[in-house]
C-alpha cells in the first residue's frame, strides 16, 4: 500500500482493503491511518468503544481514578486530537522527561513537584551537573495549563446531575466548526477534539464517531429527564464514576 501510495501516486481513494477479521484489524487500520495522514472510509460497522476517539474520552473521563497517573496523563497528552491551551506539542516531551526523572507515578499533586524539580539542575551517574529539563517559564506555563485540565475532571466521588456532567463532556470534546448545530457556546475548557478530528486524514470517520458519542449522550440526557418527571425533587445526582460507566456502557452499544 505504502509503494502505491508513494512510488506509483496511486490516489487513496483507488485503493480497497479487504479484511477477513474486520474486528481483529479495523483498530490498528484506523490508528495508523490516522498517524500517517491516510485518508480512510471504513465501509463495515465499527463498535463505537473501539474508535481511537472513544477510547480518548474515556482515558479522559478516567484520569481521576487512575489518580492521574503518568502513563495515563502523556498518552492522553500525546493524542493527535489532543490541544491543551498553554502545553504546546514540544513542551509536552519535556514533561514527561521531567516526570520521568522525578519517577512520577501517581498523584496529582506530585505532577507539580515533578515540574519544579525539572526546572532544577540535575546529577548524572557520574556526580555531574546536568542542566534543567524545563526553563522556570516553562515549568509555570505547564503547571497552570495541567491543573487547568484536571481541574475541568470531577473526581471519582464528585456528585452531580447528569446534565451537569455531560455539559461537562461535551466541553472537553469542543465545538465542530463545521457543524452549525454547536453554534457559538463559549467554553470554560477544552481539549478541542471535534476540531483536531476535523482537520485529521481520517476525518470523516472521526466525525461519526463524535455523532455516535453525542448520540450517547443524549440518550443519557433522555433518560435522566424520563427518571427527573417521575420524581419531585429535580432529579437524581450520581457520582463521577458512576456516570462514566453508564457512559461507557453506552458506548460499548453502540456501532458506527
Amino acid at each position: 500500500i505504502k509503494r502505491r501510495l508513494v512510488l506509483e501516486r496511486v490516489p487513496p481513494d483507488h485503493i480497497m482493503i479487504v479484511l477477513r477479521d474486520w474486528a481483529g484489524y479495523q483498530p490498528a487500520l484506523s490508528s495508523a491511518a490516522h498517524e500517517f495522514g491516510i485518508p480512510v472510509s471504513l465501509q463495515a460497522g465499527t463498535p463505537l468503544n473501539r474508535h481511537p476517539i472513544t477510547a480518548l474520552l474515556d482515558s479522559i473521563l478516567s484520569l481521576p481514578v487512575t489518580e492521574f497517573a503518568f502513563e495515563a496523563v502523556i498518552d492522553v497528552l500525546r493524542s493527535p486530537y489532543v490541544v491543551l491551551e498553554g502545553l504546546p506539542r514540544e513542551l509536552v516531551h519535556k514533561v514527561e522527561l521531567a516526570a520521568r526523572k522525578y519517577n512520577l507515578r501517581v498523584g496529582r499533586e506530585t505532577w507539580d513537584k515533578a515540574l519544579e524539580a525539572g526546572a532544577r539542575p540535575g546529577m548524572d551517574y557520574r556526580g555531574a551537573e546536568t542542566a534543567p529539563i524545563l526553563t522556570p517559564d516553562e515549568a509555570q506555563a505547564a503547571s497552570e495549563a495541567l491543573n487547568r485540565f484536571f481541574d475541568a475532571l470531577p473526581v471519582a466521588t464528585d456528585l452531580d446531575h447528569v446534565w451537569n456532567f455531560v455539559a461537562r463532556v461535551e466541553e472537553i470534546i469542543g465545538t465542530d466548526p463545521d457543524d452549525d448545530s454547536d453554534g457559538e457556546a463559549k467554553l470554560s475548557f477544552s481539549l478541542f477534539i471535534a476540531e483536531q478530528a476535523r482537520l485529521s486524514g481520517t476525518h470523516g470517520d472521526d466525525i461519526a464517531a463524535l455523532c455516535a458519542i453525542k448520540d450517547a449522550l443524549k440518550d443519557l440526557l433522555l433518560t435522566e429527564d424520563l427518571l427527573a418527571a417521575l420524581t419531585d425533587d429535580g432529579g437524581r445526582k450520581v457520582a463521577w464514576r458512576e456516570f462514566v460507566l453508564d457512559l461507557r456502557a453506552a458506548l460499548e452499544g453502540s456501532e458506527l
